[in-house]
């Protein structure tokens, strides 16, 4: 449960972005860093963050930049400092500079039939910034759209995530794909490939059926070396 308030607008003949949003929130998530089981944990956090997004030209191209600033508490719901599971319970502030740059010219942002999206974004959390330790996240990701057939179209997304430093272990990058659990996969190193498949056949209804692979690694001993997930389904 929370509370968000944001506000996005266009300026310039839309070609200028801005967002400004706070947020408090309280998540229940799963950590799957340690053991066979899963330890249950919660996240209450509350922040803000401003961005702004400028058109390159007349190019379907965006640089964005903007800054971030969250407070957060961890509780787990078992006692901390168990031999099996590092502490990680307190509280931490995250403050970071985000840069990004995204090209796309989908035909369509909800179900895209052609086009292409590409995104790479740089977060750079420093105590300079108002951050409790130093790191870096990193992800690019890029999709695919295209049509086979008038009713049949295929989509393809590849992503990789790192990250570098001392990160909290909540911001780690995780494979997030349909049929997998949230934050089950975490590594300092992520990639994931998926694909789907999508029959319109009429002109509100359609069939997807898709399939992906990720791979979770990690630089430390901290949550294991290697994972990965496999997923499908039909829809």
């Amino acid at each position: 449960d929370g509370v968000l308030l944001g506000d996005s607008r266009y300026w310039h003949e839309g070609r200028v972005q801005t967002l400004a949003a706070v947020f408090d929130a309280g998540i229940n998530l799963s950590f799957y860093g340690v053991g066979t089981a899963a330890r249950e944990y919660g996240l209450d956090t509350r922040g803000g963050m401003v961005q702004g997004r400028w058109q390159i030209g007349d190019t379907k191209t965006w640089f964005g930049a903007g800054y971030a600033l969250a407070d957060t508490k961890v509780r787990f719901d078992i006692a901390p400092g168990l031999p099996e599971l590092p502490d990680l319970e307190g509280d931490s502030r995250a403050a970071a500079l985000v840069t990004s740059l995204t090209h796309d010219n989908r035909d369509n942002l909800f179900t895209p039939s052609s086009g292409n999206y590409l995104d790479a974004t740089v977060a750079f959390f420093a105590d300079a910034l108002g951050s409790d330790a130093d790191y870096q996240r990193v992800s690019l990701t890029g999709i695919h759209y295209r049509p086979l057939s008038d009713t049949l179209f295929l989509g393809v997304l590849a992503s990789i995530g790192l990250s570098y430093g001392d990160s909290p272990f909540y911001l780690i990058p995780a494979i997030h794909m349909r049929g997998v659990p949230a934050m089950s996969y975490q590594g300092r190193q992520v990639a994931q490939l998926e694909a789907e498949m999508r029959w319109r056949f009429s002109s509100r209804y359609s069939a997807v059926a898709f399939a992906g692979t990720g791979l979770a690694r990690d630089l430390s001993d901290r949550f294991g070396d290697q994972r990965t997930a496999n997923a499908g389904g039909l829809g």
